[in-house]
Order: structure tokens, then sequence, then C-alpha cells
């Protein structure tokens, strides 16, 4: 089976530094653009199905790459940015991640997530995609965070290997065989 993560296009949000997390979001117009080039180079592609977050950001993309493609869509909140809690809206800095009590991967700020948390999650949405067989080529589409996580997991990496890993840009694609 291939598996091709994707991110949504440029948000507002993106460009003014602020922290989404589980908020809606707005593509900007940039955003819009990358949504329609990442499906028009999706195109040509047989996939079978779509699983996309169910935040907006998300969904606005994946519309795009089902105008060119008859498939099912499925939404799901697994697939969602980390949580930030009370940091939601505001611009984030790493150094206020460092600071909660238990650190960069099992802090967890109010009413958000952790690292670990997410990890969790995705592993949980990953090894559900490892169990089906009845589809050839799936999309994700998702967040910078999620995605991230999706390369370590797959390549056997660890929560704490995951700093290293280059985060997926707006509208970019990776590709695995699973």
């Amino acid at each position: 089976m291939e598996l091709i993560v994707t991110r949504h296009g440029e948000t507002e949000e993106n460009i003014q530094n602020i922290t989404t997390g589980w908020r809606q979001g707005r593509l900007s117009e940039q955003g819009k653009l990358q949504a329609k080039k990442l499906s028009e180079s999706l195109k040509g592609l047989k996939l079978d199905i779509i699983y996309s977050s169910d935040l907006s950001r998300c969904l606005h993309t994946a519309n795009e790459v089902l105008k060119y493609h008859s498939i099912p869509m499925v939404t799901t909140s697994l697939l969602r940015e980390r949580s930030y809690g009370e940091y939601e809206g505001k611009v984030l800095t790493s150094e206020e991640l460092y600071k909660l009590p238990g650190g960069l991967y099992e802090g967890r700020p109010c009413q958000g997530e952790s690292l670990r948390d997410v990890w969790d999650r995705i592993n949980k949405f990953y090894t559900y995609l490892k169990d089906l067989n009845n589809y050839e080529t799936i999309l994700v589409m998702t967040h910078a965070g999620p995605s991230r996580i999706f390369r370590a997991i797959i390549d056997n990496k660890k929560l704490e290997d995951l700093m290293a890993i280059q985060k997926l840009e707006n509208a970019a694609i990776l590709r695995f065989i699973i």
C-alpha cells in the first residue's frame, strides 16, 4: 500500500506565527493557490481514499484534491494538529513549550495535549491504516506536527528524535510504501 501524507495550504495564522492548534484557521490566498497546485500534482495518480483532519484548513485543501478524484473522504479528529489549549490564538515560543511542567515531550498546556499525546494518537491512526488491505493508495491530509510524527513512526524513530525531523511545508507531500 502507498501512503501519501500531505499538509494543508498556508493559513493566515501561519503567516502571523499564530498557534492555531484545534482552531479552524483560514487558508490565505497563497494557501488556496497551494491547494490548487497540490490537487493538480495529484490528479494523475490513482487515489483510493482520502483521510483528512476535520479542521477546515485541511478540509479546504482536501476538497481541492477531490475535484480530480471521485473517491470517498473520511474526516477524523485523530489527524488534527496538537491541541495547544491556552496557547491557541497566540504566538507561541519554543521557550514557553520547554517551560511546561513535564518538558518538551510530556508537558501539556492547560486544556491541551503533550507531544506524547499526539504521538499516541497518530500511531493509533497509522496502526489502523496498516491493518487496511482494501486500498492501494491512501492520501492523508493533515498538519505540520502529525506529518512529522508519521515520518518518525514510519522511519522507526522515537518521540525524542522528533525535533530532528524537518517539518513538512504547506501543501507538500511525503510518500511511503507500507
